[in-house]
């Protein structure tokens, strides 16, 4: 125990070494070494201000006392010397240092799995056109496949991307899509069918440009534009007579080269509700039935 306190007092000697001043009439050298033998007692105060050694007794000298007191700054030098410690703590560092650094505008490249699902239906409908969200309608998106973000601020940034979308305009009534000559129109089922489903299906090439606005790493909304390349179309029909099945395929649909979509959405990563409408016909104008795409869904990236 005793050489315990040896080295404590040997160490604490050292530290108030530091405080000393020439004018002090008790101050130790800087370069001096004060060594006791088996102290009995040592007493160390660290007051408001000041530190003070007492030591009692030593080896052959039971009578024996020290004592020294030093005034030293709490509010400068104590900080000044914490100021001037040489370490970082990991993680914490690095983010205050990113936080104070002024931010620019910059652009991300980007290579995502975006897949999403939804149900779609169709507003502008003409007579006979019963496209609905009840009817099974639905859709394939492969989103952002290659991107670019755009960072406007620290939470904000336009998206560009290019993905696929496949959707499918499923009518379940009494009317079926059929293409005659040059056209795309509505027709009656052959008598007495059993009726299962008349769909167009049309496959596109997507170029979207999303503005995101991020409240946290993982909650955000976005609104933007979606140009569809719409590259392939085709009508698939089903039935069945005294259960006799009947199936007809069709191409060449005449749907609308390019169509636009407005999206908007509210992403929880991974994790993301969106709505889609568009003011375009999906048949070319004069060459069939009106009505114009609306679709709700989910997404899910990797």
């Amino acid at each position: 125990m005793k050489t315990t306190l040896l080295t404590a007092i040997i160490a604490t000697t050292c530290i108030t070494s530091m405080f000393a001043t020439p004018t002090d009439s008790t101050a130790v050298s800087k370069d001096s070494t004060l060594v006791i033998i088996k102290p009995k007692e040592v007493r160390v105060t660290d007051g408001e201000g000041y530190i003070t050694i007492e030591v009692y007794g030593k080896e052959g000298d039971d009578k024996y006392s020290y004592s020294i007191e030093k005034e030293y700054s709490n509010s400068s030098s104590k900080l000044k010397e914490i100021q001037n410690w040489d370490f970082k703590i990991p993680f914490l560092g690095e983010k205050k240092h990113k936080a104070n650094k002024p931010f620019r505008p910059h652009s991300n490249y980007t290579m995502d799995l975006r897949f999403g699902f939804g149900v779609v239906s169709a507003t502008g409908q003409s007579n006979g056109v019963d496209l609905s969200f009840s009817n099974g309608s639905y859709e394939f998106i492969l989103d952002e496949l290659i991107s670019v973000e755009y960072h406007i601020t620290r939470k904000s940034y336009i998206d560009w991307g290019f993905g696929l979308n496949w959707r499918n305009y499923r009518m379940t009534g009494s009317k079926r899509f059929v293409k005659k000559q040059n056209e795309i129109i509505l027709d009656n089922y052959p008598e007495g069918a059993n009726i299962d489903f008349s769909r167009i299906k049309i496959f596109s090439l997507t170029l979207s440009m999303i503005y995101k606005h991020k409240f946290t790493k993982y909650l955000g909304v976005g609104v933007g534009p979606i140009v569809n390349f719409n590259t392939g179309g085709n009508i698939k029909t089903r039935w069945s007579v005294d259960g006799v099945p009947g199936k007809e395929r069709q191409y060449n649909i005449h749907q609308s080269p390019v169509t636009l979509d407005i999206k908007g959405l509210v992403y929880i990563r991974p994790f993301s509700l969106y709505f889609k409408y568009s003011p375009s016909n999906v048949i070319s104008k004069g060459k069939g039935p009106e009505f114009r795409s609306m679709s709700a869904g989910i997404q899910m990236g990797f």
